[in-house]
């Protein structure tokens, strides 16, 4: 695991993204007929939705200077 130093704006946006991708990639799951695809397309998904959990949860860290 790796940190990245990320501005609000960003980490909304990234958020977006992320948002945006889950949408097209369920779209593309329902229309999938090959079994094993559609569970790799499913896996990805979950990763996304982990992913996304993760984004949305993020907190601003405060760094006070003296």
């Amino acid at each position: 695991m790796f940190s990245v130093e990320m501005t609000l704006e960003e980490i909304n946006e990234l958020g977006r993204i992320v948002d945006r991708e889950r949408k097209d990639l369920r779209s593309e799951i329902h229309h999938t007929d090959d079994f094993d695809f559609r569970n790799i397309l499913k896996s990805r998904d979950r990763l996304l939705q982990d992913m996304l959990i993760r984004i949305n949860n993020c907190k601003p860290l405060l760094v006070y200077r003296q």
